[in-house]
């Protein structure tokens, strides 16, 4: 049995290399984008979740501040669209059927695919190399609270960041 079993997976799956090795562990996917990119520095995965964008900048953003890093390529990519996450976040009750999350009738919310990638750097770096500044980012904030369940926005705890972020 384990002889044919190995046969059948040898035949569905294709074989693995230097390129499709990361897919199967995501710390190796930064690597090779600093290798593509010649960058040199550190380089790893931050998975929280619909946060992981946010605390990748904020970790950025101190990196820079701290002078351990002059440039910075931070930001997110989501494409675990698989019908097991799909059928999960149906059977919690929390995906839209409307396809109308931001209206007042909302029953849900509406997951999708994206990517988004930012070179930040700091104002005296952009400066000195005559760079286009698009935009200043100074500080970020977050908070958790702990007693409320992980898929339900709490407003006290958005109060906090803010508060934490402008004090």
């Amino acid at each position: 049995l384990s002889a044919k079993l190995t046969e059948v997976l040898r035949k569905r799956f294709t074989s693995t290399n230097e390129d499709t090795f990361p897919g199967f562990i995501a710390t190796l996917i930064s690597g090779r984008v600093a290798n593509y990119f010649n960058c040199n520095g550190i380089n790893f995965i931050i998975d929280s979740a619909s946060t992981s964008s946010a605390i990748a900048i904020s970790s950025a953003i101190t990196s820079l501040k701290q002078h351990d890093l002059d440039y910075v390529i931070t930001g997110g990519v989501d494409s675990n669209l698989t019908p097991s996450v799909l059928h999960g976040f149906k059977s919690w009750g929390l995906l839209s059927d409307q396809n109308t999350p931001l209206s007042k009738e909302a029953n849900g919310f509406c997951l999708g695919e994206g990517a988004a990638l930012f070179v930040l750097t700091t104002y005296k770096n952009a400066l000195i190399n005559n760079q286009k500044i698009l935009a200043e980012l100074n500080d970020f904030s977050f908070y958790n609270d702990p007693h409320t369940s992980i898929t339900t926005p709490n407003q006290k705890a958005y109060q906090k960041a803010q508060n934490n972020l402008y004090n």
